[in-house]
């Protein structure tokens, strides 16, 4: 079913108050405390109204903050007073999707637009491209030369739609888009990304982070920019990127150093290393529908991050890891065993459309123990041990790294088997020739003999004979 709607541009001789305009079309109007149903508001002014179902282009919506807001079109959505509580809402371009109640003033926190005006020359000075509203910048060098290039960047409270938001983010996320003659004549980008110390409340400074959304990677995810550094004195985070996407930062929790057990020392983020408890529950106060990321990484475990994929919204969702041993009632592993650990969650199970863990291996313990790379898998007791699908994902110079699906949590062990051992063919000790017997001499007969033996007895006789002959 296709629904199609006219809009037929008029004049409204009165200003609409405390009406209830349904299934209706208005320009250049003003609407004051009234209710809006499925129509479509066009270059108009809305103050104090409740909004269901209608789309809305161009107009104003006033009395929030005094913020104001154009080219704002909202789909399936309930707005009440300027707070919007459901549907999808596109401003500049640029839509998300809303499932808590958000102040529409507050949801962009800055928009910046060059249109058609950037110019690179190959092998010149590289071009800074300032977004002072969005508080970033970027150092763009060509690799050839273009002209008339436009760039758009949004800074915002939540991520666009389709991208998942993640904890203890700092600042909001940033949207950049580029013209395609741009992105086709670039060869390095840098880009900046200022943070406000007023912002983090309890988290770390030194443990700021750049990560971008890796919407072209076979599992989309956030990741962290590798070539990347913070500047603690200019209050901004630099990156090295390959192209324009989703940007954010991302910091973890200050503790203070406590007394007593079940401590770690730390010097993530390039920061001075403190003694501090290792905390083991994550929470995310409202976990929508979708993809949740529990990131661990901060704990310095080797269970790096947990996703989870919920059918329907929770509150506060929790997610709780540590590092364990396996009890004597749970048979061994084949295999070597790199290390256990306990996944806990306040998820209801029917509630949980799928999950994954991800977690890393350190290089120098499959050098040791002469690990098969290939055959590390995560394992998770559930009942008995069941082998997890397991794949490596990335590796650096210190760690390899691997996600695995599971339809639950539970006690998980990381295993890997030896490498197979190698037989190499001993090759055959060289061998003599068989000895020839020596060749048979010629054969004495025993007619020879007989022969031999008759003349040595005629020549006896005659010698005797012929002496005998003399003394006669």
């Amino acid at each position: 079913v296709i629904e199609t709607w006219t809009i037929v541009q008029g004049m409204v001789d009165t200003i609409p108050i405390k009406s209830t305009i349904t299934n209706s079309a208005l320009i250049k109007s003003t609407i004051t405390s009234s209710t809006i149903i499925k129509s479509a508001i066009i270059n108009s002014t809305i103050s104090d109204s409740i909004i269901t179902d209608s789309l809305i282009n161009n107009s104003e919506v006033v009395r929030t903050v005094g913020t104001i807001l154009s080219e704002v079109t909202l789909e399936d959505a309930i707005v009440n007073n300027g707070i919007i509580s459901r549907g999808n809402i596109t401003l500049k371009g640029i839509t998300y999707e809303i499932e808590n109640e958000t102040l529409i003033s507050a949801l962009v926190i800055g928009t910046d637009y060059s249109d058609s005006n950037l110019v690179g020359i190959k092998n010149a000075k590289t071009l800074r491209v300032p977004a002072e509203k969005s508080n970033v910048s970027f150092d763009i060098s060509a690799e050839k030369d273009y002209f008339a290039a436009s760039m758009s960047v949004q800074k915002s409270t939540i991520p666009p739609d389709g991208i998942p938001e993640f904890t203890n983010n700092v600042g909001g996320y940033v949207y950049a888009n580029a013209s395609d003659n741009l992105v086709n004549s670039t060869g390095w980008l840098r880009i900046k990304v200022y943070y406000d110390p007023n912002e983090l409340g309890d988290l770390n400074e030194s443990s700021l982070r750049l990560r971008y959304f890796s919407e072209n990677a076979d599992a989309p995810e956030w990741e962290d920019i590798d070539i990347s550094g913070i500047n603690l004195t200019g209050n901004y985070l630099w990156g090295n990127i390959s192209h324009y996407s989703v940007f954010a930062l991302m910091a973890q929790p200050s503790v203070s150093a406590p007394s007593g057990p079940n401590v770690a020392l730390s010097t993530r983020g390039g920061g001075v290393g403190v003694t501090r408890p290792l905390p083991e529950e994550i929470a995310i106060p409202i976990a929508n529908p979708g993809t949740n990321i529990f990131n661990f990484e901060w704990l310095g475990l080797d269970i790096t991050k947990v996703s989870i994929d919920l059918k329907s919204t929770t509150i506060n969702a929790k997610v709780t890891l540590k590092k364990t041993d396996k009890t004597v009632e749970i048979p061994d592993l084949p295999g070597i065993v790199y290390g256990y650990f306990d996944i806990s969650t306040n998820l209801k199970h029917e509630n949980i459309h799928a999950s994954n863990v991800n977690f890393r291996v350190i290089k120098s313990w499959a050098v040791i123990n002469d690990v098969n790379v290939e055959t590390i898998k995560l394992c998770r007791y559930a009942n008995g041990w069941q082998e997890l699908e397991t794949a490596k994902i990335k590796e650096d110079d210190k760690y390899f790294y691997f996600t695995a699906e599971t339809n639950g949590v539970s006690l998980f062990a990381i295993t890997g088997g030896k490498r197979a051992v190698e037989v190499t063919p001993t090759a055959p000790a060289p061998t003599s020739p068989p000895a020839m017997p020596p060749a048979p001499g010629p054969e004495i007969t025993g007619f020879i003999i007989i022969v031999a033996i008759v003349a040595l007895a005629i020549m006896v006789f005659v010698t005797y004979w012929v002496l005998r002959r003399r003394k006669a």
